[in-house]
């Protein structure tokens, strides 16, 4: 591993060089009860010393979830799923269930219902929203806060895509020190260790190369250096390579001066009331 793991040791030497320090989570989705696989996750947690959002479907959550959360739930911040994890994309198109496909009433209306179940299990006052697949119109992100979400955790935002993508290029990058444009606290997530195609994980080389494109960004700039860094899993997806490449990724980051990790559960306040002043 030692190899595969140069160039992100390179990088991050950079960021102690500069005085700066990386930040990075990681957020689970897809939780819906109790399960074998959860447990492991909690595991993986407390092995690491990490907080995770735990992204829950709010209409399929069993009560053996917060049950769970309650006793041992200190390893875990939830978060809001969607409402059904519905793909209501036509074919051949993203899936998406609170994207441009269906009437903002429609979107709406689900994401309160959303809302409301969620807080049934889990009174938390900032609830984040998770949309299912990664995919979520302009429209309703500026809905969310209205609606009563403290925050929004998807996949990468259009400026950091639009930069990922010039970075793989010849291309010029401007340098622009991007704040947060959002009408909503965003806390995001870019690294995906599963290889959907194949349903086990990308390679270490793949992930890593990952992992340095979204540092490069933050450290010359073109990002904040403060934006998070995201790990997201799906633990009920996992197999045995796919646990091992998380393991790899975190037991490699956490001997790392350079990074820290957050405590997700006050990200969202410290953001806001930075906001508010």
């Amino acid at each position: 591993m030692t190899r595969t793991w140069d160039d992100v040791r390179c990088e991050l030497d950079c960021w102690i060089e500069r005085g700066l320090k990386v930040r990075f989570w990681v957020r689970d989705d897809d939780a819906c009860e109790m399960s074998s696989s959860l447990a492991h996750l909690h595991e993986f947690a407390t092995r690491h010393d990490i907080t995770i959002g735990l992204a829950a479907i709010p209409s399929k959550i069993h009560p053996s979830l917060p049950q769970f959360m309650k006793d041992e739930g200190r390893r875990f911040h939830p978060m809001c799923h969607g409402w059904q994890h519905i793909n209501y994309a036509p074919a051949g198109h993203k899936p998406s269930e609170f994207g441009n496909e269906r009437p903002m009433s429609l979107l709406i209306q689900d994401a309160q219902w959303a809302l409301s179940t969620f807080r049934k299990f889990f009174p938390n006052p900032d609830v984040v929203f998770v949309p299912p697949f990664g995919q979520i119109s302009r429209a309703m992100i500026k809905a969310l806060p209205g609606i009563g979400f403290a925050g929004l955790s998807a996949g990468p935002g259009w400026f950091e895509r639009k930069k990922l993508r010039l970075s793989s290029c010849t291309v010029r990058i401007p340098r622009v020190n991007i704040a947060s444009w959002s009408v909503i606290p965003r806390l995001d997530v870019q690294i995906d260790p599963i290889d959907w195609q194949q349903r086990t994980a990308h390679s270490a080389d793949t992930i890593c190369e990952a992992i340095v494109r979204c540092l490069r960004l933050r450290r010359m700039g073109f990002l904040a250096s403060d934006t998070p860094v995201g790990l997201v899993t799906h633990h009920l997806d996992h197999d045995a390579k796919v646990w091992e490449i998380c393991n790899d990724v975190l037991d490699f980051l956490r001997r790392h001066d350079a990074v820290e990790f957050l405590h997700v559960d006050q990200f969202f306040g410290v953001v806001q009331r930075a906001r508010n002043g």
